[in-house]
């Protein structure tokens, strides 16, 4: 498989590509020469984003989700594909007039801040929207999530400084999660934000380092003649690689257990549990007088651990989180999380929606502790769930993290 076009133009394609495991080769051309982004296999080609991305969910794709299910669905899918199409054409524009004013007869000025002054509306309508959600369709990842993604890279790597995109909390959650999607990092290693404001106009431009590409920006240009090869950095050692508990296989113990014949977890988990490689943190909503209806408190969990996905954090840790009630109608949340080492991972910290958490560490030493692990990975319908003094009550619904 090739996928030729642009860096800036085919990330979205070559994100997904990624993400569905697909082995492919980039060009800038086509073998005719054309630049027009296009996905090549052996005795097959279509062009343009939105083709590209719908042929790799249906050719290989393992979930109908990705192009949605419902016709509903479908159409939001479908609107968000034109959002970003729009979106990256604007963003092009605006990089083209400034940088590469050869190639647009005709500068405007107040064409090209009404055209800034647009995209900045289309990224505040999409932060507002992904407020209360984890994708931008369904709970799970679809076309829309990789058109847009493809569209907004470069707009944060070419058009906005840090600084400037500070607004749009939301969307750069959104974006920090599709980028810790499987494989996606591959394409784009991290988020990079543009070093400077773009500028006004192509004479403003020429006293500026140029921009770069959408994977680069923010690195100083350099000339040809003062470029250093810079040495190597050192490989940053993975603090999880020494890790001798299976992860995977107790997940799959857990999710496979037979609850209705009251199969215990502990005999396994402790057999395998070493304190010195994992620790348990409890966790609680900060202010739980917010919480109302237990379907509303439910959303928010599922929300939220659907953003803390990522591949680093899948395969390290587990957890339930349980909404709880009292006898009295008062909602709560309380959880217990098996983190690697000993403490609360980065992903989990820096992740939107975690600052309304609170963990705490436990120790298996102290029965009160133990007895919380026990009932909220048992997930406890019949008696109150109580730790340190505090009636969290019984178990509602809730969340398991695997």
């Amino acid at each position: 498989m090739q996928i030729t076009g642009s860096q800036c133009g085919t990330v979205g394609p070559r994100a997904f590509a990624a993400y569905l495991g697909c082995k492919f080769e980039t060009a800038e051309k086509t073998p005719c020469g054309c630049n027009v982004p296009t996905l090549i296999t052996k005795d097959f080609q279509v062009k343009q984003i939105a083709g590209m991305l719908k042929y790799l969910a249906r050719k290989y794709g393992k979930v109908a989700s990705l192009c949605g299910v419902t016709p509903e669905e479908e159409a939001r899918v479908d609107q968000f594909v034109a959002a970003a199409a729009r979106v990256q054409y604007l963003c092009a524009g605006l990089v083209a007039t400034v940088y590469c004013p050869s190639n647009i007869p005709g500068y405007n000025a107040k064409a090209h801040a009404r055209a800034l002054e647009m995209v900045k509306q289309n990224l505040t309508c999409i932060n507002n929207y992904l407020l209360t959600r984890t994708f931008l369709v369904t709970e799970r990842p679809t076309i829309a999530d990789f058109a847009m993604f493809g569209a907004l890279v470069p707009v944060y790597g070419v058009v906005f400084t840090k600084e400037e995109v500070s607004a749009f909390v939301n969307l750069t959650r959104w974006l920090n999660t599709v980028q810790a999607l499987s494989g996606v990092s591959s394409v784009v290693p991290k988020l990079n934000h543009a070093s400077h404001s773009i500028p006004k106009s192509p004479e403003e431009a020429k006293a500026l380092p140029p921009p770069g590409s959408c994977h680069d920006a923010g690195k100083k240009a350099k000339s040809e003649e003062d470029a250093q090869e810079a040495p190597a950095a050192p490989k940053k050692e993975d603090p999880y690689a020494a890790l001798k508990f299976d992860m995977y296989a107790w997940k799959k113990h857990y999710k496979n257990l037979d609850w209705d014949n009251k199969e215990k977890w502990e005999p396994y988990f402790f057999e395998h549990y070493d304190p010195k490689e994992y620790s348990l943190w409890k966790c609680t909503y900060y202010d739980p007088s917010k919480l109302e209806e237990d379907w509303k408190v439910k959303n928010l969990i599922t929300v939220w651990l659907q953003r803390l996905r990522g591949e680093k954090a899948d395969r390290h840790t587990f957890g339930n989180v349980l909404v709880t009630g009292t006898d009295d109608k008062r909602i709560n949340i309380i959880g217990v999380f098996l983190f690697p080492l000993d403490t609360v991972p980065a992903e989990i910290t820096e992740c939107g929606g975690s600052a309304s958490f609170e963990f705490t560490k436990l120790d298996l030493d102290n029965e009160e502790d133990k007895k919380l692990l026990v009932d909220v990975w048992y997930w406890n319908e019949e008696t109150d769930i109580v730790h340190n003094g505090q009636v969290y009550g019984k178990t509602i619904d809730g969340e398991t993290w695997h």
